[in-house]
């Protein structure tokens, strides 16, 4: 008398699809960057420029804008004053995002210092993972900070002295402009941390001068 034997088949392995390894991948790089993003908070060194950048600065450059123009006017050159305006915009954009390349060059030198790199890699996350968390950590605050300086220097030339109208569009490339710059000099400035200590150094030392 035989007996039949019923083959049991395990049903397929559905691979996740790309919405589902998106929103994986994201929300691993999220956790990362909200622990850089309250680390750099608690560093005063980069607290008291962002501070500084966004409120003092602003105010400074507005004050030196006005007087440049009034200046300029005395000798019939208007058109000199009024192309001062956007391009200290520029500026008051620019010298924010340039903290975004320190806190760049120091994120893997300073899980080296702090020993935690070794246990940061042992976790699950991929290397595309802490790329993108380390480098939005290091996008965020400059950026903020830069918009924020932007926002006081217009709201200043607007209701100030000059009472400047700016262009809508001039706004929007100038912020488009910031956001790509800072985009590119963090993208290449991570890299450049995660090579070897003396290396990473010599390059933060240069950047900041």
């Amino acid at each position: 008398m035989t007996t039949q034997v019923e083959r049991i088949t395990a049903p397929p392995v559905r691979e996740p699809g790309l919405w589902t390894a998106f929103r994986t991948t994201m929300s691993h790089t999220l956790i990362i960057t909200c622990r850089e993003v309250r680390d750099s908070f608690r560093d005063w060194r980069i607290i008291a420029p962002i501070f500084i950048l966004t409120l003092i600065f602003p105010p400074l450059a507005q004050f030196a804008a006005e007087r440049f123009a009034t200046f300029v006017e005395g000798y019939g050159a208007d058109l000199i004053g009024e192309r001062t305006l956007p391009f200290l915009l520029m500026i008051v954009g620019f010298f924010p995002i340039s903290i975004s390349l320190v806190i760049a060059l120091e994120t893997f030198v300073g899980e080296k210092e702090r020993r935690s790199l070794e246990p940061l890699l042992a976790t699950p996350l991929t290397n595309t993972e802490l790329y993108i968390g380390k480098t939005l950590a290091a996008i965020i605050p400059p950026l903020v900070s830069s918009y924020g300086g932007m926002g006081v220097y217009l709201f200043l030339l607007v209701f100030g002295g000059a009472q400047w109208r700016p262009d809508p569009g001039l706004i929007l490339q100038i912020a488009v402009l910031t956001g790509v710059q800072a985009l590119v000099m963090v993208s290449a400035s991570v890299v450049i941390s995660a090579r070897p200590r003396r290396c990473a150094r010599r390059t933060c030392w240069r950047a900041s001068w």
